[in-house]
């Protein structure tokens, strides 16, 4: 009985989906669980925080691949026949139009798509909101108990970073009460670490949340994933739900290789970038992508006067609890 269960899917799952190439196969797989998911508000909030960074980001690598390039040849190198010469330098002024206009079809193409993901119209917030509707607020003291796990140091979450690993673990450890089965589908370290050689990976849950997640539930048992595909497929065999849309084994791998090529391309490089944009600021930073704009190391893209924090634009307000 899926009752027993909780599956809870962290912030950069989702937002993995808006810099994977084969994505479509993960999101069908991933809204055919929607019915089992256990989301927070911190995580969605998390998540329309930063897919336009997370996209833009992408576009930055990704485009700079399809871009094309001519070059000029020196006068001495066509040669003494003029003739052939002038045919030459012809047909580069003809290849060198049409690069000029497949790059400029492709800046089109970079610009519309974080456009839509801007305005959370494309298809992946598409596919997500019905799993985002189902987000659940934090209580009062569920905040406090954060915020205090924070100043003890404990797990999970960076002691550098805002409250949010805090505020999920404590909902998740409300939310366990009467369960014995917990997946956890995360690219965080502070929630444990998976281990083993490739194909016989197993994850191992931080022994401090165990132990508190005992205290919940005497028979609790965890499943910790570092990738959605794994997670679903381990959650639906042990729990007998519909998994359909999984895609085939061979599919699987290709995405899982795909997926540990961009951790190593983002290892690589130099001070990986991620700008805190604010509303607005879409069209900047497709532009800055596609390095139209220098990139500034200190502080937010501004769009000018006008322009609102995400957070300051959030229609959702938390429940009234009374104090």
């Amino acid at each position: 009985m899926t009752d027993d269960a909780l599956l809870f899917i962290d912030a950069n799952q989702y937002l993995e989906l808006y810099r994977t190439v084969h994505g479509k196969s993960i999101l069908a797989a991933l809204v055919e669980q929607a019915n089992y998911i256990f989301i927070t508000r911190q995580v969605v909030d998390e998540v329309t925080r930063n897919k336009v960074n997370v996209t833009a980001h992408f576009l930055t690598t990704h485009f700079k691949r399809l871009q094309l390039s001519t070059y000029g040849v020196h006068d001495h190198l066509f040669g003494a026949d003029e003739k052939q010469s002038r045919g030459i330098r012809c047909q580069m002024k003809d290849i060198g139009q049409k690069i000029e206009q497949v790059n400029t079809e492709l800046t089109d193409l970079a610009m519309n798509i974080i456009t839509k993901v801007s305005q959370s119209t494309d298809e992946v917030s598409t596919a997500l909101a019905p799993i985002f509707a189902n987000a659940v607020w934090h209580s009062g003291k569920q905040l406090q108990n954060a915020q205090q796990r924070k100043e003890r140091g404990d797990p999970p979450g960076k002691p550098t970073d805002p409250i949010g690993d805090q505020v999920n673990w404590e909902q998740i450890l409300c939310r366990f009460v009467g369960k014995t089965r917990l997946w956890i589908i995360t690219n965080d370290g502070d929630y444990g670490s998976v281990y083993g050689k490739k194909g016989e990976e197993k994850g191992f849950l931080n022994r401090f949340l165990m132990d508190e997640l005992v205290k919940v539930s005497s028979s609790a048992e965890v499943f910790l994933f570092d990738n959605v595909l794994d997670g679903i497929k381990h959650f639906a065999d042990t729990m007998r739900v519909k998994a359909d849309k999984l895609p085939s084994p061979n599919e699987m791998e290709k995405i899982k290789e795909e997926r540990e090529t961009l951790k190593e391309e983002e290892s690589l490089a130099p001070g990986y970038w991620m700008p805190n944009y604010r509303v607005g600021d879409y069209r900047h930073a497709a532009m800055t992508a596609l390095g139209f704009f220098s990139r500034s190391t200190g502080g937010a893209l501004s769009s000018g006067e006008g322009g609102l924090a995400w957070s300051q634009t959030t229609s959702h307000e938390p429940p009234n609890e009374g104090g």
